[in-house]
């Protein structure tokens, strides 16, 4: 009893100094990511674009091809696509080679600024009519928007209609349908990203984020350096409530005969069994919608099937001109 006793303390010292180097390694490692993580941040990564002021911060707009009597298209990304150069880079070249294309990142995305300001679907609209004001560029535009992209192109639209030619809706968000996400869960997902270890979870293959983004050098770097910063945060935050209010007041009131194309994939309906009705429901946007399933695709259908997104846009052109 008297050596079990004895025993006892040098067991607990043991076992207290396996825990402290236990933590000095997992300190160690996490500082070794962090430093890794930091250098490569400060990489130069100059903008392929160019800076317009839209108030208090400078948005990042890339505009190829040349105006003429086409409308000029404005390609919009949706919710944490960190670049949207990267996004629509099957898209964007190919109509530059017939009429004007410009492609921009949000504030918080890609090169542009970060802004202090609630991030909603009004204030979005309300930066970009700014941006393309103030560099010159005027419509009438095309609108093309992905996913979120949807929710502000609809509401660019309404706010805008002599400005606008017509309407393309890619797999776009829906009311109702928007993602609900918790405080924790983001300031988590912000924790992981400027720790860096979100960066050597990408280079694991180990990020659950679609292939779209991470097929791309510049679209993953941008992932690394910004994912979920305060502007996404603000984004996602305000996508289910003041978005989608607006939106229904939006669809409510509709968009006239405006041409309006509807596209929307499979890849839904894994998560949502409504998804096809749901969208359905977007062609009470205009008198003058259709919409197309798109088969063998995910929820990137510009990715997955791009020439079904040019042949609708050009739908929509041969419609309008």
């Amino acid at each position: 009893m008297e050596l079990q006793a004895r025993a006892l303390p040098k067991q607990k010292k043991r076992i207290k100094a396996l825990q402290l180097t236990g933590i000095l390694i997992v300190v160690f490692f996490a500082s070794i990511i962090f430093i890794y993580h930091s250098i490569l941040c400060y990489a130069p990564y100059p903008p392929v674009g160019k800076m317009v002021d839209a108030g208090d911060y400078q948005l990042h707009m890339y505009a190829v091809g040349e105006k003429n009597n086409l409308p000029t298209i404005l390609l919009e990304s949706g919710s944490g696509t960190p670049s949207s150069v990267s996004d629509w880079r099957y898209i964007q070249p190919e109509l530059a080679k017939i009429t004007r294309v410009i492609t921009y990142d949000r504030a918080g995305y890609g090169w542009s600024e970060s802004a202090s300001n609630d991030r909603t679907s009004e204030q979005i609209v309300e930066d970009l009519h700014k941006m393309l004001e103030v560099s010159g560029e005027t419509g009438p535009f095309l609108l093309v928007g992905h996913s979120f992209g949807g929710f502000n192109m609809q509401l660019f639209a309404h706010r805008y209609p002599d400005q606008v030619a017509g309407l393309v809706l890619v797999d776009s968000s829906l009311v109702g349908k928007s993602p609900k996400v918790s405080d924790s869960g983001l300031f988590l997902q912000g924790s992981l990203r400027a720790l860096g270890v979100m960066r050597v979870m990408g280079n694991l293959g180990m990020l659950p984020v679609p292939e779209a983004v991470m097929s791309d050098k510049r679209s993953k770097e941008f992932l690394y350096r910004s994912f979920y910063n305060t502007d996404q945060r603000s984004e996602l935050l305000f996508m289910a409530s003041a978005d989608e209010e607006q939106l229904k007041v939006v669809q409510k009131e509709g968009l006239g005969d405006l041409p309006v194309m509807i596209l929307s994939s499979r890849a839904e309906e894994t998560e949502h069994k409504d998804w096809q009705k749901a969208q359905d429901a977007l062609l009470q946007l205009s008198t003058d919608s259709k919409r197309k399933i798109v088969e063998d695709s995910g929820h990137y259908i510009h990715h997955d099937q791009p020439r079904i997104v040019l042949e609708s846009i050009m739908e929509i052109i041969e419609k309008v001109n």
